[in-house]
């Protein structure tokens, strides 16, 4: 355990609640090891949450597919969940941040999220479009107001009803 804090600490780690951000040289706790095995603070409320075990793939962000050779995830477990911005691995609902919410009206929230730091690249090097991408992707995430949930599909919208990112279920192997 002592192992994993220290490896935790040498990690720098993003971490984004409701617009705010904040870079870290570590974890936002007193101490990373204990942090590992802490709870979240807020509970996740199993009501009827059909996102729950639920993995999806990025077909459209505000309109536009997603750049050629990027995949785009994001999948929900419990009030936790994460995903890849085609660049980074992105998650929530850990010890170090809130849970996402859900309502049975179709009302759901993902008040904020840690993200990795590696560059965006492709074989030519560093790629601006997928940096740009991924920048849309996160705050698209955190202006998340409700869903819309079908078969094999899942439409996120923002405050104003606007479908803002379309997913596919993902294909279990």
């Amino acid at each position: 355990m002592r192992q994993a804090g220290v490896f935790l600490s040498k990690i720098a780690f993003i971490m984004v609640l409701a617009g705010n951000l904040s870079c870290a040289p570590e974890p936002p706790a007193q101490h990373a090891a204990d942090a590992i095995s802490a709870e979240p603070t807020l509970a996740y409320e199993p009501l009827h949450d059909p996102l729950n075990n639920s993995s999806w793939v990025l077909i459209t962000l505000r309109g536009n597919r997603p750049v050629e050779g990027s995949i785009l995830t994001i999948k929900f477990s419990e009030g936790r969940w994460d995903g890849m911005t085609g660049c980074n691995h992105i998650y929530g609902g850990d010890p170090f941040t809130t849970p996402y919410e859900i309502t049975e009206d179709g009302e759901l929230r993902i008040p904020g999220f840690m993200i990795t730091l590696l560059p965006c690249v492709d074989a030519a090097g560093a790629s601006p479009e997928k940096t740009q991408q991924e920048e849309t992707y996160t705050a698209a995430l955190l202006s998340v107001a409700s869903y819309r949930l079908g078969e094999n599909q899942l439409e996120l919208q923002d405050h104003n009803g606007e479908t803002i990112l379309v997913f596919v279920r993902e294909e279990t192997p």
